[in-house]
């Protein structure tokens, strides 16, 4: 009777560290499931003119609000995937709040980032975020952060000091098609 009631007692510690694991690996699913369930999967913030944007967050992301005239969306592995390689992550982050970076300020500080740090910016597209244009500058070279991992880093600045919206990306380059698409699906939302 004994060495049943042991083995019961092991099976079912074996189970809860099991479950335990699974749980903190899982933990940025489990999060960017719940995100989803409690906000529909709808971002929103305002802007510093009093206009309401909201995007629809891609599922396996999750999303958080640093301030009222911005949005993070994140995508990160488990702390087991990461250091068995699988270091594919990313940071999206959208402001309405106006930081007086344009296109021609970007252009105007870009030598002096490939003088001083090695780091070349290199212009990419042009597109429309509701109703306003950004001009997207990728930067290539400094530091990665992950070995082995290439590390995509781009801004996207308003094409003239009208704009006040402005994006950044900064994570892995296989996840730079859901920026461009995250940034085309901003819009401002009909208020009844």
């Amino acid at each position: 009777m004994r060495a049943s009631g042991r083995l019961g007692i092991s099976s079912v510690l074996l189970l809860a560290a099991a479950s335990g694991l699974a749980a903190v690996e899982f933990a940025p699913e489990l999060y960017s499931w719940g995100w989803h369930q409690l906000h529909r999967g709808v971002a929103r913030f305002t802007g510093e003119t009093r206009t309401i944007y909201e995007v629809r967050v891609p599922a396996s992301f999750s999303a958080f609000r640093p301030d009222e005239c911005s949005v993070s969306v994140a995508k990160q592995p488990g702390p087991i995937r990461s250091r068995l390689g699988r270091r594919s992550r990313s940071q999206m982050s959208l402001s309405a709040c106006r930081t007086g970076a344009t296109a021609k300020t970007i252009e105007a500080n870009a030598p002096k980032l490939r003088d001083e740090l090695g780091i070349v910016t290199v212009p990419r597209e042009t597109i429309s975020v509701a109703g306003q244009q950004l001009r997207c500058f990728e930067r290539l070279g400094g530091q990665e952060t992950n070995p082995g991992t290439p590390l995509a880093t781009v801004d996207c600045v308003p094409s003239s000091s009208e704009g006040e919206l402005s994006a950044s990306f900064v994570g892995s380059g296989e996840h730079l098609p859901a920026f461009y698409s995250l940034l085309k699906a901003v819009k401002r939302p009909e208020i009844d």
